[in-house]
């Protein structure tokens, strides 16, 4: 009984500490910042910058990219993502809709790539929008905030984010798998 309650514990801690890290938004410096490295096992620095360079050009449903510049000879992309996300309120402050962009930077070597999300903006039009506010103001306050619709949003950024680095994985894997 004593091992079964302590295995209870163990997985209500581990699941309560992942719970944690989706309501608060990654940093560096005091700046919002999403780094993912993916393995593509037997793939040249050239095949996955292609799919990379597909999959910015397709985007998945409801996000909008650009790609910005990119240097196959460094196989490095650079470009804009954005989307729009609703909000959520409380009964005072109803949610709205507020579109989000970020800078992508895709790096590509032989057998692996990193992903990086930065720069992050809210509440523009779109991405040159220069009345948008940074993301890092935003996940500053709502460290402190007590209100549980901030916190709301934070964990539903964080689930985009994570999602749209897990598209590229996704369709560059996929790239990888269809290759014949």
């Amino acid at each position: 009984m004593k091992k079964l309650l302590f295995i209870a514990f163990v997985l209500i801690s581990t699941f309560a500490k992942a719970q944690d890290t989706l309501y608060s938004l990654p940093e560096i410096g005091g700046k919002v910042f999403y780094e993912f490295v993916v393995d593509v096992p037997g793939k040249s620095k050239d095949f996955i910058f292609n799919a990379a360079n597909n999959w910015m050009l397709n985007l998945p449903y409801k996000i909008k990219g650009r790609i910005e510049n990119k240097d196959k000879d460094q196989g490095q992309i650079l470009g804009k993502i954005g989307f729009k996300l609703s909000t959520r309120g409380n009964l005072l402050t109803p949610g709205a809709y507020s579109f989000y962009s970020c800078t992508v930077q895709i790096d590509c070597k032989d057998n692996k790539y990193r992903i990086r999300l930065f720069n992050m903006y809210y509440g523009g039009a779109d991405f040159d929008d220069k009345t948008a506010s940074s993301l890092d103001d935003y996940n500053e306050k709502a460290k402190t905030s007590k209100k549980e619709f901030v916190h709301q949003n934070i964990y539903d950024l964080n689930v985009c984010f994570r999602g749209i680095s897990a598209s590229s994985m996704a369709a560059i894997t996929k790239a990888a798998k269809d290759d014949f």
